[in-house]
């Protein structure tokens, strides 16, 4: 790969990154106070072409939902009283 291939590769990589935050932020809005108006990158609506071809990351996590726990909680005393 030539430099230059490198560059516009870095280059892309920018573009596509901004736009993602971009649109995570005009999609998502937060409430109350913190709720201002953003502007909009200049860029957004040109970039719109690559929505289709992005998809969300499956993230997963060894952190269990506060519901779960709580179930797993009651469950765990629960066994613990029959025991005694």
């Amino acid at each position: 790969m030539s430099l230059e291939d490198d560059e516009a590769r870095k280059r892309w990589k920018k573009l596509r990154n901004y736009f993602l935050k971009s649109h995570r932020e005009t999609t998502t809005s937060k409430s109350g106070s913190a709720g201002g108006k953003k502007k909009k990158w200049y860029l957004h609506d040109r970039m719109l072409f690559i929505l289709p071809y992005i998809s969300d990351r499956n993230i997963t996590s060894n952190v269990l939902p506060v519901c779960l726990m709580r179930t797993l909680w009651m469950m765990r005393t629960t066994c613990l009283k029959l025991i005694d």
